[in-house]
């Protein structure tokens, strides 16, 4: 009877220090290690024309296969599907996307890898301003360059 308590006593030990191995390793992962999304072709509040270039940045100690990127990143607009192929791993590795068909007004995108998820809302406007021309134009329009 002894023994069975001292098995039972060793096996939650080990559970415990796994446990805290486990919580030691989450505390100390950097921010970095948080999947992020970036609209690359415009500020997310400023899109135009129903077409975005988006990045999706996985944490660096992920092994991604690109013949496996439909399968490891899954991506909605509004809750509906990305078509596959939209987002790829490229030489540089990186994961770009062209998201085109997006709808006056905002849409977001959500993706979830198994490294967790994030989300991101893209507000396309109509080609005919008032990104770029017509009497509204959208502030704050800002040209800077270095003297």
């Amino acid at each position: 009877m002894e023994e069975v308590h001292m098995k039972r006593n060793h096996w939650a030990l080990r559970g415990a220090l796994i446990s805290a191995a486990l919580l030691a390793y989450a505390a100390a992962s950097p921010a970095s290690a948080q999947v992020s999304i970036k609209v690359l072709s415009n500020r997310a509040d400023l899109i135009s024309g129903g077409d975005a270039l988006v990045e999706v940045a996985a944490p660096s100690g992920l092994n991604i296969n690109p013949v496996y990127i439909p399968a490891f990143i899954k991506a909605t607009i509004d809750g509906a599907p990305v078509p596959p192929g939209t987002l790829a791993l490229r030489n540089d590795g990186r994961i770009y996307g062209l998201l085109t068909g997006l709808k006056n007004g905002d849409n977001v995108l959500a993706v979830r890898t198994p490294a967790g998820g994030a989300k991101i809302t893209i507000t396309n406007h109509p080609i005919s301003g008032p990104v770029f021309s017509g009497g509204a134009q959208l502030q704050p329009w800002i040209c800077a360059t270095k003297a």
